[in-house]
């Protein structure tokens, strides 16, 4: 959420079904008030595909719990198709916009195409990345994270707080 002029705030909310906003309107208290029409997917996808998403989506969870450090736990995770694209979409760190144009997808199938695309990029382009890390700057960040800790603020420290960022915000290669 982002705090607006005149004690407004702008609100960002994560639903359970797609909809379109049909019509807005402001109440008499400055709140937007929308008209929604629910927006299911039409068909179902095939099991193949579904396995698929899932196998991407686990694979880049695990990759962004390796890089960032913040474990997930996979126990709940979703088995049904709509779920599973929904979760996915919800998971992957693009911009809202692209979040919009991922979930305007028609029908299931062509959602979970889309996003077994995207996952398969962004898993290779992580991997690649922890592995350069790994390979050219592991003692480097180690020695940052280090010095992080002991308060002290080196160039080790700075390259591990601009690495880890870096990955936060989806700035990877």
């Amino acid at each position: 959420s982002k705090r607006l002029p005149k004690g407004l705030m702008d609100i960002t909310t994560v639903g359970e079904e797609r909809f379109k906003i049909l019509s807005l309107r402001e109440s008499e208290h400055g709140y937007l008030i929308g008209d929604v029409e629910l927006m299911p997917f039409s068909g179902d996808a095939e099991r193949g595909l579904i396995n698929e998403t899932a196998r991407h989506l686990r694979r880049y969870l695990k990759l962004m719990s390796q890089i960032s450090g913040v474990r997930f736990r996979f126990d709940q995770f979703p088995s049904a198709a709509s779920e599973l694209a929904l979760f996915a979409a919800i998971a992957l760190r693009l911009p809202l916009e692209a979040k919009q144009d991922l979930l305007n997808q028609e029908t299931l199938t062509d959602l979970m195409r889309v996003e077994a695309d995207i996952l398969r990029l962004e898993n290779r382009e992580m991997a690649l990345a922890a592995a350069a890390i790994g390979l050219a700057g592991l003692s480097t960040y180690k020695k940052g994270l280090a010095a992080l800790r002991r308060g002290q603020f080196n160039i080790n420290a700075l390259m591990a707080v601009a690495v880890t960022g870096a990955f936060l915000i989806g700035q990877w290669p």
